[in-house]
C-alpha cells in the first residue's frame, strides 16, 4: 500500500495531511476527495487528477527501504507474487519483476477515444506544466474524449482480467501474506487476505490495526522502521536492504526520519486467532520464524504457524501487499 512509499516523499491518501486532505483545500467544489480517481468526475474536469500526478509522477523518486525488502525476497526466490495497489512504479524501479499493478500504473497511458497507447515519457512534458495531454492523432482539440490518461484504475473501471488470473493462480501456492503499508480498504486488493486459505498466516506491517481484518502478527510503526529491525534480525545477507554496512545497529530507517514525539521502536502485537493459521501465536514462534528466515530450518513447534508452515520463509513462497 502507499505506506511503503511515504519515505520516499510521496503523501499517502488518507492520513490527515495525505492527498485526499489537500485536495479537499486546493479543489473546495470537489464532490469527495476520492472523486479524482471516479472516471465520471474526470470526463467533466481532469485537472485536480493531473495536479496530483505532477506530485507523483515517476522519475522523481527514488524506492523505500521496504520496496527493497521485497526485491531482495525476489532475488532469493522467496518471494511468489508483489501486489501493489501503488502507481508510483517504484517496484519495478526497485527491481521487482513479480509484481502485479492491481491499480495500474503511470509506466503507459491510453487515449480515451482511439486507445492509443503511449509511454509515460511522451506525456511527462504535459503534467509537468499542468497542460492536459491530448492525443496528436485525435481530430477534435479540446475534447475530453481525445484526453491521453494514465494507465490507472479508476472507481468506477473493472480491475484487469489479469489481477483475478493471477490471484486465483498464486492462491494455492501461497504459505505467508505479508501485508505493508496498507489500510486495506479498496476492494477487491482489500479481500485478498479473506480469500487465501485459512492455514496461510497473515502478518501486518502498518503505523496501525486495521480493525476489519485479524492477522496472526501486527508488527506496528513505521514500515520502513520495522523492516530496518526485521534485517536487523536476520543478520548478513539482508543489510543490503538498509544501505548499511554490516556491523551498524539501525534504530530509524535512514528513509524514513523519526517523527517528533514519535517512538522508532516498532511494535510487535500478537494476536490470538480462534481459528486459523496462527491460534496462538507467542513470542517463541516469532523467534523460530527468524531462525526460518534465516536458515531454512525445519524443526517443529507447539504453535501452528510452524507445525503448518516450517519453512514459511526460506524454501516457501509470499504475498506482499
Amino acid at each position: 500500500g502507499a505506506g511503503v512509499s511515504v519515505s520516499c516523499g510521496i503523501p499517502d491518501f488518507r492520513s490527515r495531511n495525505g492527498i485526499y486532505s489537500r485536495l479537499a483545500v486546493d479543489y473546495p467544489d470537489l464532490p469527495d476527495p476520492q472523486a479524482m480517481f471516479d472516471i465520471s468526475y474526470f470526463r467533466t474536469n481532469p485537472q485536480p487528477f493531473y495536479k496530483f500526478a505532477k506530485e507523483i509522477y515517476p522519475g522523481q523518486f527514488t524506492p523505500s527501504i521496504s520496496h527493497r525488502f521485497v526485491s531482495l525476497l525476489e532475488k532469493r526466490d522467496q518471494l511468489l507474487r508483489n501486489y501493489t495497489q501503488n502507481i508510483d512504479t517504484l517496484e519495478t524501479t526497485a527491481g521487482i519483476s513479480r509484481v502485479v499493478q492491481c491499480h495500474g500504473s503511470f509506466a503507459t497511458a491510453s487515449c480515451m477515444r482511439c486507445k492509443a497507447s503511449f509511454d509515460a515519457e511522451a506525456i511527462r512534458d504535459d503534467i509537468m506544466q499542468q497542460v492536459i495531454p491530448q492525443c496528436p492523432t485525435c481530430p477534435t482539440e479540446g475534447d475530453v474524449d481525445a484526453i491521453i490518461k494514465p494507465d490507472i484504475v479508476f472507481f468506477g473501471e473493472g480491475l484487469p482480467d489479469s489481477f483475478h488470473d493471477q490471484l486465483d493462480k498464486d492462491q494455492e501456492k501461497a504459505d505467508l501474506l505479508i501485508v505493508i503499508g496498507s489500510s486495506l480498504k479498496v476492494r477487491p486488493v482489500s479481500l485478498i487476505p479473506h480469500y487465501l486459505p485459512a492455514d496461510v498466516p497473515q502478518i501486518l506491517i502498518n503505523r496501525e490495526r486495521l480493525p476489519h481484518i485479524e492477522f496472526d502478527v501486527e508488527l506496528l510503526g513505521n514500515c520502513d522502521d520495522i523492516v530496518v529491525q526485521l534485517c536487523k534480525m536476520l543478520g548478513s545477507g539482508w543489510r543490503e536492504v538498509m544501505d548499511l554496512p554490516e556491523d551498524a545497529e539501525p534504530c530509524v530507517s535512514p528513509s524514513s526520519p523519526k517523527t517528533s514525539g514519535q517512538s522508532s521502536e516498532a511494535q510487535l502485537v500478537f494476536v490470538e486467532r480462534e481459528s486459523g493459521a496462527a491460534a496462538g501465536v507467542t513470542a517463541e514462534s516469532l523467534k523460530l520464524l527468524q531462525t526460518v528466515f534465516v536458515e531454512g530450518d525445519e524443526k517443529k513447534a507447539s504453535s501452528e504457524v510452524v507445525d503448518t508452515n516450517s519453512s514459511l520463509m526460506a524454501e516457501g513462497q509470499l504475498f506482499c501487499l
